[in-house]
C-alpha cells in the first residue's frame, strides 16, 4: 500500500468512525473539497467527529484533521508520516485553526 496523506487518510477514516447524513456522498478527495462539505462550526462548538481545517500564512486551507476531545485533534501531520494526535494548544497548529466542519449527525 502507498503512502497517503491527511485528506486521504481521513477519506478511509472518516466513514467508519462516524455516520454520515443520509443522501451525503463521500468525503471529496481534496482538502480544498472537503472544506466546502457539511455545516461550519466555531472552534468553542467542536465535538468528536468533526473536521478541522488550517490555513498557511497566505490564508489557503492546506490541512484536515479530526476533532477528538479536549483541545486535541487526528491528523496526518505530513504525507508518509503515521496518523497521530496533536493538540490546539500547540502554537503552529493553534494560529493556522481556520474552521471547523460537521458532516455527521
Amino acid at each position: 500500500m502507498g503512502r497517503l496523506d491527511a485528506r486521504h487518510r481521513l477519506r478511509r477514516l472518516r466513514p467508519r468512525a462516524v455516520r454520515l447524513r443520509p443522501g451525503r456522498h463521500p468525503l471529496p478527495r481534496t482538502t480544498n473539497q472537503q472544506v466546502l462539505v457539511g455545516s461550519p462550526v466555531a472552534f468553542a462548538e467542536l465535538v468528536p467527529g468533526d473536521l478541522v481545517f488550517f490555513r498557511d500564512r497566505s490564508g489557503d486551507i492546506y490541512h484536515v484533521g479530526m476533532y477528538a476531545s479536549d483541545g486535541r485533534f487526528l491528523h496526518a501531520p505530513f504525507t508518509g508520516d503515521v496518523v497521530k494526535y496533536d493538540s490546539f494548544s500547540t502554537p503552529y497548529y493553534g494560529q493556522r485553526f481556520a474552521t471547523g466542519r460537521r458532516v455527521a449527525d
